[in-house]
């Protein structure tokens, strides 16, 4: 039995560093950046659905609140755009992977200006 993280007879490592999804005794294992991708894009729904775009007055979850989303989902999308990139790295080039890393990409800075829109005196 090959170890975790050596290429067995087939070229494959057993621990998914490819992207793609491997099952296992605990079901199927999947890359980091897909689960920061969907938490992402679920915290960038909460945050419009809650008035983060709207004038001040039409908000519906406080400020800080929306504020700690903010900063939480940029980092959450950074961590999973890095991971992605150093499993694109080691285990060749796959597609899936390298849109979940490409829609992180894509919420960094999506999740950097809405939160220094929303910070007082910013002038945004």
């Amino acid at each position: 039995m090959a170890a975790a993280g050596r290429a067995t007879s087939c070229g494959k490592t057993p621990d998914g560093a490819s992207g793609r999804p491997v099952a296992g005794a605990r079901g199927v294992k999947w890359p980091f950046a897909w689960l920061a991708l969907g938490v992402g894009l679920l915290l960038a729904l909460v945050l419009l659905q809650t008035g983060a775009m709207g004038p001040e007055g039409g908000r519906t979850l406080p400020l800080l609140t929306q504020l700690i989303l903010t900063e939480f989902g940029f980092f959450l999308a950074a961590i999973g755009a890095a991971t992605g990139i150093r499993r694109l790295m080691t285990g060749g080039f796959d597609l899936a992977l390298f849109i979940a890393v490409a829609g992180c990409g894509l919420l960094m800075p999506g999740f950097f200006w809405l939160g220094l829109r929303l910070w007082p005196g910013a002038g945004g």
